[in-house]
């Protein structure tokens, strides 16, 4: 679960339900979660739960994947040519700046999980078939939207011909 937290804070996801969507679809977010498919709410808590841990945990995360060559810090130039970039030496953030960064996002994640939990309920994703079509009478209320809408047809086919 903390791989996908940190997986998630690099590619942008700012929700439970976001990520619960990621990890559904995403190809990426099922390589990270191993083809399981947590639910929103179980994400949510587990970042209510951890979130100080998992805040102190970016950094170390970051140093190693720079220690193990897969990110550096370094200046990287391949040619002189000149591009509009946001990779500027003023671009680069001190430690702290990252931290409050990542405090940050993990405040917008629990901010919007208690938005989204309000609005749809915390048990529910927001995907959900609307109640109305969730029962089996729903072939019988199709049969007489129809047969009203040939009544209608008829009543103004009679109306016309009237005229």
């Amino acid at each position: 679960m903390v791989g996908l937290i940190i997986y998630s804070y690099f590619h942008g996801a700012r929700s439970s339900r976001q990520i619960e969507n990621k990890c559904r679809y995403d190809v990426g977010y099922r390589i990270v979660t191993r083809n399981s498919l947590p639910d929103h709410t179980t994400i949510s808590r587990f970042l209510n739960k951890n979130s100080s841990f998992i805040g102190n945990l970016f950094i170390p995360v970051l140093t190693l994947l720079n220690e193990a060559g897969l990110i550096n810090n370094k200046l990287l130039a391949l040619d002189g040519t000149k591009m509009k970039a946001n990779a500027s030496l003023g671009s680069n953030l001190p430690y702290e700046k990252i931290e409050d960064d990542i405090q940050k996002y993990i405040q917008e994640v629990q901010e919007k999980d208690i938005e989204e939990d309000l609005l749809y309920g915390p048990e529910n994703s927001g995907n959900e078939v609307p109640e109305e079509l969730k029962h089996s009478d729903r072939m019988k209320r199709f049969k007489r939207q129809k047969s009203d809408l040939r009544q209608n047809k008829r009543k103004s086919l009679k109306r016309r011909k009237i005229r």
